[in-house]
């Protein structure tokens, strides 16, 4: 009869200390910014994309983001995130030219085939003074947030272009540079989503062992809206933990009418000092975290308390991999490793570093990058120079 109590009275306790450890739905004023929802067509379900200013300003988890209509009633709404991850699906359309070398057969897929050993070489017989070229698919539209180049040591690239467009007859330049280093070159970025991205190089022996490319975090909210009504976005504040969405996707969802949100603004429900600091939001250099001194050591707006990188200069407070270091600073931006680790002491943290001091590779991480890609080609040649040197002076001996 005890064992019989007993499992009601278990289940009666598990139920009341679930109640009592669930987050409190947050009033609206607790809610710092707002976007409203602008819809052209309400006959159908409305996707609305992510833009930036949201997605700097919300958890990944969706626990300090709602929906309500102009009654401040909660909208259900669904959502999607994908996080940042290297676009691997792309598909070579057109290159300017080719050529073969060394008896091996050239293909366009060589340019972006995620393989270093493939080397794509452009024919200057045929593409002359005038730019050489690659047309890329990258599957769908994605935000850009890097893009890699890899040449190898002896190409002599003087200048390269990068256009972007969701039209392969309709594209607008997004870059235009010399490259940064003769080897290896990153761009970081934030572009809207593309689909084509051509690039272009001028100089000589234009020759690429690989593109790559990095989606930006992105993603959508779904909900129905009934006609005439409007409707905000309400958001921020990571001190939040409810969730106010019906169900979060694992995949993009079908639907073709699109809504977009307006500016962010401070929301007009918000209390006037949420961080009870005595100083108002609006001029609060960390409206969340209590400063009451405002110290910003790097002069950029964002004070020292909540600064990404207190240290320098970065208004956009940019953190790709969402590990609290921001992007400026960051030697895995794409990476999260909060701590920094960095055995080898080079510029590449231990978690996207090819090596480490010894030489093995990290956590099954193999990015042939930066610093150490190049200091392994120089060296590889540097040896075998060698080789050849003491082969000559051998044989010569050996002759006399």
């Amino acid at each position: 009869m005890k064992k019989l109590l007993t499992i009601p009275a278990l289940i009666l306790m598990t139920l009341i200390s679930v109640n009592v450890s669930a987050e409190k739905k947050p009033d609206i004023s607790e809610y710092p910014f707002e976007k409203s929802v602008l819809i052209k067509n309400y006959n159908s379900e409305v996707k609305v994309p992510l833009d930036k200013e949201v997605l700097r300003n919300i958890k990944p988890d969706f626990s300090n983001f709602a929906v309500f209509d102009e009654l401040n009633q909660n909208v259900d709404f669904f959502v999607y995130l994908e996080k940042f991850k290297r676009i691997t699906d792309v598909k070579v359309l057109d290159v300017s030219s080719m050529r073969e070398v060394e008896g091996r057969e050239a293909k366009k897929s060589d340019i972006a085939d995620d393989n270093h050993f493939t080397v794509f070489n452009f024919s200057e017989r045929i593409d002359r003074a005038n730019a050489s070229w690659a047309l890329i698919d990258l599957g769908k539209s994605y935000p850009l947030a890097r893009i890699e180049i890899f040449f190898p040591t002896r190409a002599k690239v003087k200048y390269f272009e990068i256009k972007a467009g969701n039209d392969v007859d309709d594209l607008k330049t997004i870059v235009a540079k010399k490259p940064a280093k003769p080897i290896y070159n990153k761009i970081t970025l934030s572009t809207p989503p593309y689909r084509y991205v051509k690039v272009l190089f001028w100089g000589v022996n234009v020759r690429v062992e690989d593109i790559r490319f990095t989606a930006a975090e992105h993603g959508f909210i779904y909900f129905a809206p009934e006609a005439g009504k409007k409707y905000f976005a309400r958001y921020g504040n990571d001190k939040l933990n409810f969730f106010e969405f019906k169900e979060r996707l694992g995949a993009e969802k079908d639907v073709q009418n699109t809504a977009y949100f307006t500016k962010q603004k401070w929301s007009k429900r918000v209390k006037e000092d949420l961080d009870g600091d005595g100083i108002a939001n609006k001029e609060d250099n960390c409206p969340f975290e209590a400063n009451r001194f405002q110290g910003d050591s790097d002069k950029d707006g964002i004070g020292n308390a909540c600064d990404n990188a207190p240290d320098a200069m970065n208004f956009d407070q940019a953190d790709t991999d969402r590990d609290g270091v921001g992007d400026v600073v960051d030697n895995c931006e794409l990476y999260p490793n909060p701590d920094q680790a960095n055995k080898d002491g080079d510029e590449y943290g231990d978690v996207c570093d090819g090596a480490d001091s010894d030489g093995s590779v990290l956590g099954g991480v193999s990015l042939p990058v930066g610093k150490n890609f190049a200091g392994n080609k120089y060296l590889i040649g540097g040896i075998i120079l060698l080789a050849l040197i003491a082969l000559g002076v051998f044989l010569k001996k050996k002759k006399k």
